[in-house]
């Protein structure tokens, strides 16, 4: 492992993130560490007289991967962030609980197993206190990797390649309302159905033919994350009708300059976008085709940027809208006002005039990713590995032609409406 000198830094208060109970590893020789441990916690226990029965098979589960956990994050963000600590939570008011979202790692066991890396010397752990008189300065548990863990990591040249996400993690999440535009919507608990069923099975084999690909980074490597690779669908306001785009991958918050770096299967990768994407679908919605430019609105032809943001703005909207959103106004001239403006796009969009302002926009998300789960699983069965970034793929250049195929031919069956289909970048 390529591990820097630990920094050590007196105050506790001192973190830079949160522990991540998800938290695995893909190295064989850290597995066999973490086994070593697993050990010593248990001849520990029995020295000091802290356990007296083995632990039942289950419970024997969860304390392997909580000391997986444990070690993993701490290593994985000493290689990050050399001397930050992580933050965790020792509530028994919080731990327990069971929930599709929580992993098995955050038990009412939790805090025992970190007391015991800490009194192995092998974490260094600074418990957190509670301030009755004034909550805010409540001080959280916080903990990084000791300089003797350090030690014992640096044979084994781990790098951060070394490190994924426990196939745990739920991969469809349903979130409730938005209250406001400041904060998300909490993640709900719910009941499967053979719809939840369905859809959980479908990202289970996205995830896998993902996560065993042949993906680099040529700038990156050492840096990024290349196995953070497993994908959820999230949902919103509460229904399985409305979102549903896929989150969760490396690549997808890289800016699309950035993108030409990444690799698949030893091959350059390129960008397959589809043009109009959200709009098209508004026309499938309505049963109207779609023969026109959606965007190039008479008398704005220089402002497409602003005329696209204000319509994404119409389609999720349930009331006329009667200002510029957040940083729209900027695109336009300073005499245009948002009223003429809407009402152009309106009036060059007729046929679906009638669906702005019904708050259709979740409904365009969903559609528009079963497109793309459709066109993943579809490309898996013909080979070919695909990194979906919403509405758009990144494939290797060599199978650009086959993908695009696909793409079309999706988008056609499932809105009605002919798409369009450029390469982003090359």
């Amino acid at each position: 492992m390529h591990l820097p000198e630990l920094v050590i830094d007196n105050d506790s208060n001192t973190r830079d993130g949160w522990f991540t109970p998800f938290r695995i590893t893909t190295s064989a020789s850290l597995k066999l560490l973490i086994n070593d441990v697993a050990n010593e916690i248990g001849s520990y226990e029995s020295e000091q007289g802290l356990r007296r029965r083995k632990r039942k098979p289950a419970d024997r589960m969860v304390f392997m991967m909580q000391i997986e956990a444990f070690i993993c994050d701490a290593a994985l963000h000493h290689l990050e962030k050399p001397g930050g600590y992580l933050s965790v939570t020792r509530s028994k008011r919080k731990l327990g609980i069971r929930d599709r979202y929580r992993s098995s790692v955050m038990s009412e066991t939790l805090p025992d197993l970190l007391d015991r890396l800490g009194q192995l010397g092998l974490l260094e752990v600074h418990i957190g206190a509670v301030n009755v008189f004034d909550p805010v300065k409540n001080k959280q548990t916080t903990f990084r990797a000791s300089a003797l863990l350090l030690a014992r990591l640096a044979p084994l040249q781990l790098s951060i390649a070394d490190f994924s996400v426990h196939q745990e993690k739920e991969v469809i999440v349903l979130k409730q309302r938005r209250l406001n535009s400041f904060e998300a919507g909490a993640p709900l608990q719910y009941a499967d159905t053979s719809l939840t069923v369905s859809y959980r099975h479908n990202m289970n084999l996205i995830n896998a033919w993902i996560g065993a690909a042949d993906i680099d980074f040529l700038n990156g490597h050492g840096v990024l994350r290349l196995n953070e690779r497993r994908l959820r669908r999230v949902f919103n306001n509460g229904s399985f009708t409305q979102g549903g785009r896929l989150f969760g991958g490396w690549w997808q918050d890289m800016k699309k300059l950035n993108r030409r770096d990444i690799c698949i299967e030893g091959i350059s990768a390129v960008t397959l976008d589809f043009s109009q994407a959200g709009a098209r679908i508004m026309y499938g919605i309505a049963g109207a085709a779609c023969d026109h430019d959606p965007y190039a609105v008479s008398g704005y032809e220089h402002h497409r940027d602003g005329i696209k943001r204000l319509f994404a703005a119409m389609a999720f909207s349930s009331t006329p809208i009667k200002r510029f959103p957040k940083n729209t106004k900027k695109l336009f001239r300073g005499d245009m006002k948002v009223k003429q403006v809407t009402e152009a796009i309106q009036a060059h969009n007729k046929e679906i005039s009638h669906l702005f302002y019904t708050g259709v926009g979740f409904d365009v998300i969903h559609r528009e990713s079963e497109i793309m789960v459709e066109m993943l699983l579809t490309l898996q069965a013909l080979g070919v590995v695909a990194l979906p970034v919403h509405d758009a793929l990144i494939v290797a250049e060599d199978r650009v032609a086959e993908v695009k195929a696909v793409m079309l031919s999706v988008f056609h069956a499932q809105t009605g409406v002919e798409g369009s289909v450029e390469v982003e970048c090359q």
